[in-house]
């Protein structure tokens, strides 16, 4: 027995063909425009300490970049061109031994600083300037990272000091840096509850890591889309060259963002983490904590 099934009215199947993402679901997308121009401030606070020789020795850090956004162009698929540039960095590190501080929009005049410090503004005075093109989809996967050559002298001029700069010294070690800072949006709408992950390769001082981070919407909350973070490592490969080996211990991550589906920008972000590194030298194994908050705070909207 054949069935038959009345024709949908060219009205009705135009509005279901063109209809947005159901009720109380979001499609979250970055935004760009060309000519748009967007000033973020990046935060980190961390305390890395190890016991040696039966003593407690502690390492803190505090650093903050300002840097600004441009978007160069953008193409047919809402994807844009853009180019960061870094304005401004200040660091504080303090050890059992010494501590060193330098903040590149000090006020000419100030007494230069000296010994430890002065290497330490080597550096810093290398990014001072630092610029990198990229190209970022409406998702905000990054790809097609470019180094411009006055990127790549500015390394080169920083001389031995660039060493500390290795993971900014390829297109490789940017787009890692870039895809992890970056907030990436699920493929499809999605209602309060929803969640996605990723899995990124990560460069540190210690190794690489595998870090995969899962994203949970929360919904919307005074117009802004509240994005939960839960972070985990998988593994971690030492260098190369590295006379030790390493492995995860105890760990904990976590972290949340708000971002403005009205403008498509991330306004905000907070993400914490802990995370305990074993180490094994000539049968000798040693323990190593790092504790660490970031967050990036988008100054002008």
């Amino acid at each position: 027995m054949s069935r038959r099934f009345a024709p949908i009215p060219l009205p009705l199947a135009l509005a279901l063909l063109l209809a947005g993402p159901a009720s109380g679901q979001e499609l979250l997308r970055w935004k760009f425009t060309e000519g748009d121009s967007h000033r973020f401030e990046l935060s980190q606070e961390q305390v890395i300490s190890a016991t040696v020789a039966e003593q407690d020795v502690s390492t803190s850090t505090q650093q903050s970049i300002a840097m600004t956004w441009d978007v160069l162009s953008v193409e047919e698929d809402g994807s844009a061109r853009l180019s960061q540039t870094i304005d401004r960095v200040k660091v504080l590190q303090k050890t059992p031994f010494v501590e060193i501080s330098y903040d590149s929009a000090a006020e000419a005049g100030e007494e230069a600083p000296s010994g430890p410090s002065a290497m330490l503004k080597q550096v810093v005075d290398a990014l001072i300037g630092f610029r990198v093109v990229l190209v970022m989809t409406p998702r905000g996967e990054v790809r097609d990272v470019e180094l411009p050559e006055e990127t790549l002298e500015r390394l080169r001029s920083a001389g031995p000091a660039a060493a500390a700069l290795q993971n900014l010294s390829t297109p490789e070690g940017i787009d890692r840096m870039i895809s992890q800072a970056t907030l990436v949006l699920p493929e499809r709408p999605v209602e309060a509850g929803a969640s996605w992950s990723r899995t990124a390769e990560l460069p540190t001082p210690q190794g690489e890591l595998t870090l995969t981070s899962t994203f949970s919407y929360e919904g919307l909350q005074d117009n802004l889309a509240t994005i939960g973070l839960t972070l985990t490592v998988d593994a971690i490969r030492p260098n190369a060259d590295a006379p030790f080996r390493l492995e995860v211990g105890d760990q904990a991550g976590s972290g949340s963002y708000s971002f403005d589906p009205a403008l498509g920008v991330l306004r905000s972000s907070r993400v914490s983490q802990s995370l305990t590194f074993l180490i094994t030298v000539m049968d000798q194994q040693y323990s190593s904590e790092a504790e660490s908050t970031t967050t990036l705070t988008l100054i002008d909207p």
